[in-house]
């Protein structure tokens, strides 16, 4: 079976996913973009790790975040797939759509969404149109959530083929770095002096969408009863000057590290050092590092706006709040530091389990078993 994606830029969390399909299928990646718009990742080292045929289609031009490619169908033709899978509801998604109506190809269209519901409330009704008209040509869909089929379901009557693949990278893999980050995260222990301390980790962009200030507002509020607590920010953007005049303005500039924009071995120990994870987004498809930091047995303190709350089980693994309501923001993180235990020497030598409750596998599972239904339908 052959399957052409295209699909926006390589990222960190696709890379097991993509190998694992090469198992089951003949896959080829054609990417639209050099690499990911919102964040820039490491290519060299990214493609060197993927085992499938991939190649960049860049001609054409991009309008308001949005890209629209030529060659399209050049890419078609030569790899002459069975299915197609193109990434949400966008440019490249309507060009396969207009070729396999106008030109009668039987070739089989799949789109890969990360759309959550919350995301859905308020849009527009021209796009919502569109949305209806091109379920009702494609053969399935692939979505990070239970949640978000149920909506589809309920909203645009779509009872075709679906996919449930949350953003999970593979679980041995990434908890096999975990290990090898241990020289880096004892390093990083002895510079901060971390020892005695508890870590409350955010990893992601700099940017408005996260709503840092409502973390570091809600932090502010509880810092001085937890004197040997550090608020770790990992990333980088146009936030970080404004972010850090912030923490001075509220007095805790003591208590919050920036560190940057963090890969490898450095983001890997920072995981294995935090002790509660926080991400207080207002805007949020999934949100991945979610995953990684459960993979990294890290309790998560996740936003209510971002579609990897279907992964909190409040009480057990985390608790999913509402960031604009700085109370309850206020009230999980002094809640969460209560009940986490300082870093100790043993923390430092031993992995902790495993807070995720979806698998790898199952989502390898689940996309094969679409891409199968899908073919043979």
């Amino acid at each position: 079976m052959r399957v052409l994606i295209f699909h926006p830029a390589l990222a960190p969390y696709r890379i097991d996913l993509f190998n694992a399909l090469a198992e089951h299928c003949q896959p080829k990646i054609v990417f639209t973009n050099k690499n990911c718009v919102n964040q820039k990742f490491d290519q060299k080292t990214l493609t060197r790790m993927l085992q499938v045929d991939y190649s960049y289609l860049m001609n054409g031009i991009n309008i308001g975040g949005r890209h629209f490619r030529s060659g399209i169908g050049k890419e078609v033709v030569r790899f002459n797939p069975d299915i197609v899978i193109t990434h949400e509801f966008s440019p490249v998604t309507l060009s396969v759509l207009l070729r396999r109506i106008v030109l009668r190809r039987k070739v089989k269209h799949v789109i890969w969404s990360a759309d959550n519901p919350m995301m859905m409330y308020d849009e527009h009704i021209v796009r919502r149109l569109l949305r209806y008209t091109v379920l009702r040509h494609v053969n399935g869909l692939i979505l990070y959530t239970k949640e978000m089929q149920e909506y589809y379901v309920k909203h645009f009557k779509f009872t075709k083929k679906v996919a449930i693949i949350p953003n999970t990278p593979n679980s041995e893999t990434f908890r096999k770095k975990l290990i090898e980050s241990q020289p880096e995260m004892c390093r990083i222990a002895n510079d901060y002096r971390l020892e005695g301390k508890r870590v409350l980790l955010y990893v992601g962009r700099l940017t408005h969408v996260k709503r840092l200030d409502r973390l570091l507002n809600a932090y502010s509020k509880i810092a001085h009863q937890f004197q040997n607590t550090l608020l770790v920010l990992v990333g980088d953007g146009e936030l970080r000057g404004s972010l850090a005049e912030l923490s001075v303005n509220l007095n805790i500039q003591s208590q919050v590290v920036f560190t940057g924009r963090l890969e490898g071995d450095t983001l890997a120990a920072w995981y294995r050092l935090g002790s509660t994870f926080v991400l207080p987004s207002e805007f949020e498809p999934f949100g991945a590092v979610v995953n990684e930091a459960l993979l990294a047995g890290m309790p998560v303190i996740c936003s209510k706006n971002a579609g990897a709350r279907i992964l909190i089980s409040n009480g057990r693994n985390g608790s999913v709040v509402d960031p604009s309501h700085p109370r309850e923001l206020e009230s999980s993180l002094k809640k969460t530091l209560q009940n986490t235990p300082p870093i100790t020497m043993y923390h430092l030598k031993k992995l902790r389990p495993s807070l995720l409750s979806v698998s790898f596998q199952g989502a390898v599972d689940s996309f094969v078993k679409l891409l199968m239904a899908v073919h043979h339908n």
